[in-house]
């Protein structure tokens, strides 16, 4: 069963005097959930340490199945990737054309821009068929018609969605439900 159980969770930068998170226990289950706050309180942290990429100073997350991590900047294609942008099932085809991908996008990844590669990432990660899709900022270069193209993919996206985001309107129109992420701050008291 797609879904994520976070227990006890504790993590903390090796230069931070305080840890990031101190005991979070969270559940998340299908559909969307965004996760929202200001930069550097720990919304991608979180989803690094649930894709597997940080591992946690002590407690446990368990994701129930396959997740694909989807970062603020795409990666480059992997050679793994291939076997996806060169399916010609129908599924895929009806993806591609969803998303507005062409084969001779792939020949010239260097070149895409900021927008095509947004949607070419996404495409590799809906290709994997994940039970967990995890997207950072993945509205950043797209223009309104562009949002409109990745809102149709994610919403057809049938396991449980993380969604980090500063765009609240697009946030608002995906998701269910909302974490959010708060900085405590700790001052001394003086007499």
């Amino acid at each position: 069963m797609p879904g994520i159980i976070i227990s006890s969770l504790s993590f903390s930068y090796t230069q931070q005097a305080l840890p990031l998170f101190s005991s979070v226990n969270l559940r998340i289950g299908d559909g969307w959930t965004g996760f929202a706050g200001s930069n550097g309180c720990g919304k991608t942290t979180l989803a690094l340490l649930i894709a597997g990429r940080l591992s946690p100073d002590s407690g446990s997350i368990r994701a129930g199945g396959s997740i694909s991590y989807c970062p603020q900047i795409p990666e480059e294609i992997s050679i793994d990737d291939y076997q996806y942008l060169y399916d010609y099932s129908a599924d895929s085809m009806a993806l591609k054309r969803m998303l507005g991908l062409d084969d001779e996008m792939y020949e010239r990844p260097d070149t895409l821009s900021g927008g095509e590669k947004k949607r070419l990432q996404l495409f590799l990660a809906l290709s994997a068929s994940p039970d967990i899709l995890i997207l950072d900022e993945p509205t950043n270069h797209l223009d309104e018609r562009n949002k409109e193209i990745l809102l149709d993919a994610l919403r057809a996206f049938r396991g449980a969605g993380i969604l980090i985001s500063h765009d609240r309107s697009f946030m608002d129109r995906l998701t269910g439900r909302t974490v959010i992420f708060a900085v405590m701050a700790m001052g001394m008291a003086s007499d």
